[in-house]
């Protein structure tokens, strides 16, 4: 009910001024009509909505085949800039999805066919940790990890018009997921191992068991050239090579057979 009242104030608020809401109230409704029309089309065998990462036609010529499986850590919506949602949608591919806030609900929903794992990520010395958020929906992050998080706070609210709010939630290594999940499932090789966690790649990185699950693609984000130095090498002992930089500082390992 506190959901619908808020809706009903806003979409007021925009109609009763209309010279001055003209600007807000058509991407608002777009951004409620959006995800309805997508799946219509979707439905219908028409694609043209299904790419919404943007380096796909990168990253396509090297994951371009269908069935595969993925593992991604940092799900977000499970479309916005997401680079498994095609693989998914288009090519069939199953895997697990890792979100901490509470938009992992919206996760499941825009990808039914993954499991979606409400939980942080981290390294295996994290195990039965639990660690906070600021959950400020595109400009969250870990609690204490950014400088003059105050003025990060107001300006994610001012432009997002929402209010931050703490979640506390638990730490497991995605080894422990991935092992619940082929406990349901069959067991099967990871394609695709994906990390979009501001500054944390290194230590879900340290959670996996390489002598159990090697995938044979990893793509990190990774924002730091400190931070790029130290998981090339780490991921050089264990046989990957970087294959691609991409825009947005997208690197994309591979594994050398």
């Amino acid at each position: 009910m506190a959901f619908e009242d808020t809706y009903i104030t806003r979409v007021k608020g925009l109609i009763e001024d209309p010279q001055k809401g003209i600007k807000k109230i058509i991407p608002f409704i777009r951004s409620r009509i959006n995800p309805y029309y997508r799946k219509l089309l979707e439905s219908l065998h028409i694609y043209s909505l299904v790419k919404p990462y943007s380096n796909h036609e990168e990253l396509l010529q090297f994951v371009n085949f269908k069935n595969g499986f993925f593992v991604q850590c940092g799900g977000n919506d499970g479309y916005s800039n997401d680079p498994t949602y095609y693989l998914e949608k288009v090519l069939g591919w199953e895997g697990l999805i890792v979100e901490p806030l509470p938009i992992y609900r919206l996760c499941k929903q825009n990808r039914p066919n993954s499991v979606v794992y409400n939980c942080a990520v981290g390294s295996f010395d994290n195990l039965n940790k639990t660690t906070s958020f600021v959950d400020c929906n595109a400009m969250s992050f870990v609690a204490g990890s950014i400088n003059n998080d105050k003025e990060w706070i107001e300006a994610g609210e001012k432009a997002q018009k929402i209010k931050a709010k703490l979640v506390t939630v638990p730490i497991k290594p995605i080894q422990a997921l991935i092992d619940d999940y082929f406990v349901i499932n069959k067991p099967r090789s990871i394609d695709l191992f994906v990390a979009d966690t501001e500054g944390y790649e290194f230590s879900i990185l340290q959670g996996l068991d390489f002598t159990k699950n090697s995938p044979t693609y990893i793509l990190l984000e990774i924002h730091k050239d400190s931070e790029l130095e130290i998981i090339k090498d780490y991921l050089s002992i264990r046989g990957y090579e970087v294959i691609k930089a991409m825009k947005q500082r997208d690197f994309l390992f591979k594994l050398q057979k």
